[in-house]
């Protein structure tokens, strides 16, 4: 199943506000998603910065070390 993943571009943009700042985990390998979503996030004027995420045959597991190492960090 392939999904739209466009970016669409929402006229209202006062929910950015809520987000003045973001970290996006990204697998190194991943250039298509991170591209996607520096555009995303340009667009928004959201400011924004990339964690090289944890990879794992299992990716829910490389996603919970990700999030570990994350939040340690940047607590």
């Amino acid at each position: 199943m392939d999904l739209d993943l466009t970016v669409k571009p929402i006229l209202d943009k006062t929910w950015c506000e809520y987000f003045p700042h973001v970290v996006v985990p990204n697998l190194s390998k991943r250039i298509d998603r991170r591209e996607r979503m520096k555009n995303l996030l340009e667009l928004y004027e959201i400011d924004f910065e990339f964690y090289d995420a944890v990879e794992h045959e299992k990716g829910f597991l490389g996603l919970i070390a990700t999030m570990k190492e994350m939040f340690n960090c940047f607590h």
